[in-house]
């Protein structure tokens, strides 16, 4: 944004240019995939009668429950930060945006940093573990006096929460069958999405009331349901390749 508008565009017209340019970049990805090559044996077809009559279904439903519940959670307030950035400090995208992105760079080093967590504790109690603490960073931000520490413990956050993110779809994959899995990945995604975005609604409707914390509170709530049933669906299980196994 911030590089848009030194070029003498206009507010508006930064924000067109950022999207076509994202639009580019993800185009241009696809080009990379269509290398990758992969066995199809033994892989379903992906039919409804099959997805109805998945071995796995029952780990689906609770892992898409326990999902679905962080997802709408999220909705909330993550893909609105930058606006309430500006409701609570006045601080506009242009200053606010680097931030989002410093927080998307902790993503990646999250990842690198999830299967060191995973080898410690566990692949369980690591998901446990990294979605508890953002929990805390989640009920932080609003309480937080001022944007320079909302944008550390939101960034936080953030860094916490992903961390988690690679080591469920891995606990996931190992836990149902092989040629279930592009089944069960394509289902969790979609049972993400789709509350995510709804809730996104919510929680701009919150905002334009005034309600600038209580979104916050709500997710975090939602966090703890979440992370209990997850415990509770998932405590006990043996993840493929921990201990020993194979």
């Amino acid at each position: 944004m911030v590089v848009f508008e030194g070029l003498g565009l206009s507010d508006a017209e930064a924000h067109s240019a950022l999207y076509v340019l994202l639009s580019v970049l993800s185009m241009s990805s696809t080009a990379f995939l269509l290398k990758v090559r992969e066995s199809k044996v033994g892989l379903k077809k992906g039919s409804l009668r099959e997805m109805v009559s998945l071995k796995s279904k029952g780990i689906l439903a609770r892992y898409t429950l326990a999902e679905a519940i962080i997802a709408f959670g999220a909705g909330l307030v993550v893909p609105l930060m930058t606006r309430w950035f500006y409701l609570q400090y006045g601080i506009p995208d242009s200053l606010s945006g680097p931030i989002i992105g410093v927080s998307d760079i902790l993503i990646g080093i999250a990842t690198l940093a999830a299967p060191r967590t995973a080898r410690r504790f566990g692949t369980v109690k690591a998901i446990v573990l990294t979605q508890g603490l953002s929990t805390i960073f989640m009920f932080g931000t609003p309480l937080s006096p001022s944007f320079a520490i909302a944008s550390v413990v939101y960034t936080a956050r953030c860094f916490m929460m992903n961390m988690s993110s690679p080591l469920s779809q891995s606990m996931l994959m190992g836990i149902v069958p092989n040629e279930e899995r592009g089944t069960a990945s394509s289902i969790t995604a979609a049972l993400w999405r789709l509350p995510n975005s709804f809730s996104s609604v919510v929680g701009a409707w919150m905002f334009g009331l005034g309600l600038l914390s209580v979104p916050f509170f709500a997710a975090g709530a939602l966090y703890v349901v979440s992370i209990a049933l997850f415990w509770r669906f998932f405590g006990r299980i043996s993840v493929p390749g921990e201990d020993g196994q194979r």
